[in-house]
């Protein structure tokens, strides 16, 4: 694959594209879907309040990103359009400076994607991943 070594050596100059899905997950983890619906009968009992004791990761993810941040690990040079909010666009800087001026974040200041995943991984059952999204001004 002539392309791939030459982005492995650093012989390509020319700037990829990428555009435009970024969005911030956050996956929430559950041994069964009984867990999460016992919890919120309970809850609904006492006219609501917070499930405790969940356990929750917070992730950057989207087509776009993801792409651009393993071309830009490969070495090359990435131009990425986006949309952010402060959070989501502190994030992405954060997230490509140490890809110097190898990357050009192009970021548009709105409502970037955000995604809660609810996985149930429990040992005896099939594991689920149901996504729940505003898709922001990506649409």
């Amino acid at each position: 694959m002539r392309t791939l070594d030459s982005l492995e050596n650093g012989t390509i100059s020319k700037t990829i594209a990428v555009m435009p899905d970024f969005s911030m997950d956050r996956i929430l983890t559950f041994t069964s879907q009984k867990q999460l619906l016992d919890a919120l009968s309970e809850k609904s009992k006492h006219g609501g309040g917070a499930l405790r004791g969940i356990s929750a990761t917070d992730i950057r993810g989207g087509n776009a990103i993801n792409i651009a941040y393993c071309l830009a690990k490969l070495g090359a040079h990435i131009k990425l359009f986006t949309i952010a909010d402060e959070i989501g666009s502190l994030t992405l800087n954060k997230v490509f400076s140490k890809f110097g001026n190898n990357v050009d974040l192009r970021i548009v200041r709105g409502n970037h994607c955000r995604t809660t995943a609810l996985e149930f991984v429990g040992k005896n059952e099939p594991r689920i991943n149901l996504l729940i999204s505003d898709v922001g001004d990506n649409s």
